[in-house]
């Protein structure tokens, strides 16, 4: 029965990720109709949004990055509270997984971001050509983090 509940658990996180992963092929889709639906040549948007857009996404990558380490540290000081001083890395998955899928969440929203920063750009500007290396960057670090229970052990150590 353990098991069936650690493979539905891995499986929660799996769904997450694969959802919030195929949002950027719908943010894609959407641009790539809006786009192509204007005909006229649009006008270029305010020439400050590119670096502007492009400062806060790349701020919004590294906080995805490095803020995972605070919010798993946070949980870390929980579960040592709760279960005394033991290798956290061995609890049970569950106990781990219920620690870890609101940084993992956080994270991948964060991902998710960076991509819509280049969805705007790409709208205000009417060429999908902005949201590409906005959306590759994102897709790639998604899939650095593929959820697997060796990740979500590795985590807690």
């Amino acid at each position: 029965m353990q098991g069936q509940t650690t493979q539905l658990n891995l499986s929660m996180l799996k769904i997450i990720w694969g959802a919030l992963l195929g949002s950027h092929l719908m943010y894609g889709l959407a641009l790539n109709f809006l786009v192509s639906q204007d005909g006229a040549a649009a006008k270029e948007a305010n020439p400050y949004f590119l670096p502007l857009l492009s400062s806060i996404a790349i701020v919004v990558f590294f906080l995805a990055i490095f803020s995972q380490k605070y919010f798993l540290g946070i949980a870390k000081k929980q579960l040592l509270t709760k279960f005394g001083p033991v290798d956290l890395s061995k609890l049970s998955i569950e106990d781990l997984i219920a620690s870890f899928i609101s940084p993992f969440v956080i994270r991948l929203a964060l991902l998710e971001a960076v991509a819509l920063f280049g969805f705007s750009l790409s709208f205000l500007n009417k060429d999908i050509k902005y949201f590409i290396p906005f959306a590759t960057v994102s897709i790639v670090a998604y899939f650095f983090n593929f959820p697997s229970e060796e990740k979500v052990r590795n985590a807690f150590k």
